[in-house]
């Protein structure tokens, strides 16, 4: 696996360079992927024991990121935890959804329009990993919430610990046609690092 590492690419978290290997293939489930860039995090993780390591039990090595969808259907079933990756959507499935144009960014970065208080926003589409429905930044929370009715909790944010509130929403929020049940909707209040979110 060695002879993969590319020291001309790095990848950077928390300011650390983490090193990456290209042209790896693996396989979810009985799907093969071929010739994909895979980051190592360093100190990143838990470790697993070498004695477990053959065991049947599932381990966590790492995180598949939106590129491995690219030009294809994933269809998330969340209530049964499971995931397909279509190369086209048979036309029974495709007359019982539906659909709302995403977009993708150089970065990957799934962004879905959500329509909030009658105006529409990408915002970066998560696969359930937050703990948070719905995260803007400072403005966009006091415009949409409850604001009175503030709540926090202090979290640690790569590293670093800090207070996220929360407020029920006080504005419908629609994902295409469908009304989603009013959110309470969170934001890091007055952190410029986050301000530039929603």
């Amino acid at each position: 696996m060695l002879s993969k590492l590319d020291t001309s690419v790095t990848v950077f978290l928390n300011n650390t360079k983490n090193p990456v290997m290209q042209g790896v293939s693996f396989k979810l489930d009985e799907v093969i992927f071929q010739n994909h860039q895979v980051t190592l995090y360093k100190n990143y993780g838990k470790e697993i024991p070498m004695d477990s390591v053959a065991t049947e039990t599932t381990k966590h090595i790492g995180t598949v990121g939106a590129g491995l969808a690219k030009d294809k259907h994933l269809i998330i079933d969340y209530p049964n935890q499971r995931l397909a990756l279509l190369d086209s959507l048979p036309e029974p499935t495709a007359a019982k959804v539906s659909f709302v144009e995403a977009r993708v960014g150089a970065d990957n970065r799934i962004k879905v329009p959500l329509t909030i208080s009658g105006e529409t926003h990408h915002v970066m589409f998560d696969t359930g990993a937050s703990l948070f429905p719905l995260s803007v930044g400072t403005v966009s929370w006091y415009k949409y919430v409850d604001a009175p009715k503030k709540d926090s909790m202090e979290i640690n944010s790569w590293g670093q610990k800090v207070y996220m509130y929360s407020a029920p929403s006080k504005v419908d929020v629609y994902l295409g046609s469908a009304k989603l049940p009013r959110p309470q909707i969170y934001s890091l209040l007055n952190n410029s690092d986050f301000d530039n979110f929603l």
